[in-house]
């Protein structure tokens, strides 16, 4: 393809350029493609966040208990992505694949004391973030906002 005989700097400018999801889209085109996405930065968005909340599912219509099943909700950039929190490395990964960097303007946490701390500190690998935003319940998720790297950071309740 005549796309890759370009100078690597015109190709790195143009991942950081494109949109999330069209970053998704290349890599899955060809091995080159997947490397160039997942070796590139994906570049400067407004906004970011990772949210988890908890979601109803009612496994039987006739029963009256419903089950929680905590989620995940991740928006880099232009595109959310929606796991179960059981899921989480699966987070980091597909984060691995789609850009060696990200920066946004401001970014969200609100993250339950059931996540792991090494899945907040892994999904901010490499990103440069100018304001970021945690919302606390509890003296654990403090803690883990404490303790990931140093942003200019606000914390609330």
């Amino acid at each position: 393809t005549k796309i890759l005989n370009l100078p690597n700097d015109v190709l790195r400018d143009l991942m950081r350029r494109m949109e999330i999801k069209d970053r998704l889209r290349l890599r899955l085109t060809c091995r080159t493609f997947e490397k160039l996405v997942a070796e590139t930065h994906a570049g400067y968005f407004d906004k970011g966040s990772i949210i988890s909340y908890f979601k109803r599912r009612n496994f039987h219509a006739s029963h009256a208990h419903n089950r929680k099943t905590e989620m995940l909700a991740v928006n880099f950039g232009d595109t959310p992505f929606k796991r179960d929190a059981q899921s989480a490395t699966e987070l980091t990964q597909l984060r691995s694949r789609l850009f060696n960097g990200i920066t946004f303007a401001k970014f969200e946490l609100k993250v339950a004391d059931s996540i792991p701390l090494e899945f907040t500190r892994n999904v901010f690998e490499n990103f440069k973030i100018e304001e970021l935003r945690f919302y606390v319940e509890s003296q654990t998720q403090l803690y883990k906002c404490e303790t990931l790297p140093s942003f200019s950071y606000h914390f609330y309740k």
